[in-house]
Formats: C-alpha cells, sequence, structure tokens
C-alpha cells in the first residue's frame, strides 16, 4: 500500500522509513485491493520491515491467495 510512503519532502523525519537494502532487481505486481482483508498479514505496516518468506507455513493460506495472480 502506498499511501503509507511519505513525500520526498518528509523522508528526514524520522518514524517514516525508506527501503534501505540494495538489490540488483526488484519486480513487483498489482494485486487488486479487494483481497487486502485476506493478506493483511504480509502487507508492511512500516518499511523497517524485512517482509515474509514464501516457504513459511505460517503465511499459506496469504501466499495461496497471491498465488491466484501468477506471483
Amino acid at each position: 500500500m502506498t499511501e503509507n510512503i511519505s513525500t520526498r519532502e518528509l523522508l528526514h523525519l524520522q518514524g517514516i522509513k525508506v527501503i534501505y537494502n540494495d538489490y540488483d532487481k526488484i519486480e513487483y505486481r498489482v494485486l487488486p485491493l479487494d483481497i487486502l482483508n485476506n493478506i493483511n498479514r504480509l502487507v508492511f505496516q512500516s518499511f523497517t520491515a524485512n517482509g515474509k518468506p514464501m516457504d513459511n507455513n505460517y503465511y499459506e493460506s496469504e501466499w495461496q491467495v497471491i498465488r491466484k495472480f501468477n506471483v
């Protein structure tokens, strides 16, 4: 959800973090908003989070919802 990302003028403030890891390649997919309640545990609440491993069985029901969109 991009609504939690601050505007460029506010990036110097503490409390709102941006992704600071270096990656060679980043891929993304746009998913329908109506599945948010089904995948809510995977949605970042802050950018200090490192994400969830796709092989983590604890989130299996969320991964099944996302896999329906060929992700």
